[in-house]
């Protein structure tokens, strides 16, 4: 399964792909302020230069802070619009736990 991480919670933008908890595919781009306009062109350029299609994703899991309120509500609304087209399931991590792809990541709450 290909699980999209994405965080925005910071003054960085990162959106990343993994499959089998191998080699992460990351792009991270410092923004101030103004994720909403950056973050869809971050996922649409990770996806052009890693071998993944979005059909290909089965996880979408966002950065849930600590962190700027308005910046996980955008990576929430953005994952939100991914779901349905691509039947995927989803996940909130905070940045104490570990992400997916990750040695032993501690139980998550995953749904549909």
């Amino acid at each position: 399964m290909v699980v999209l991480a994405v965080d925005t919670s910071t003054n960085v933008c990162t959106a990343a792909l993994m499959k089998d908890r191998g080699p992460a595919h990351e792009i991270s781009v410092e923004v101030r302020s103004g994720h909403s306009g950056r973050l869809l062109p971050v996922i649409d350029t990770l996806f052009g230069l890693s071998p993944f299609s979005k059909e290909d994703v089965g996880l979408i899991t966002v950065g849930v802070g600590p962190g700027s309120f308005t910046g996980i509500r955008i990576a929430i609304a953005t994952q939100g619009a991914f779901l349905w087209p691509w039947d995927a399931r989803w996940s909130g991590r905070t940045r104490s736990t570990r992400w997916p792809g990750a040695p032993s990541p501690p139980p998550f709450r995953s749904c549909r």
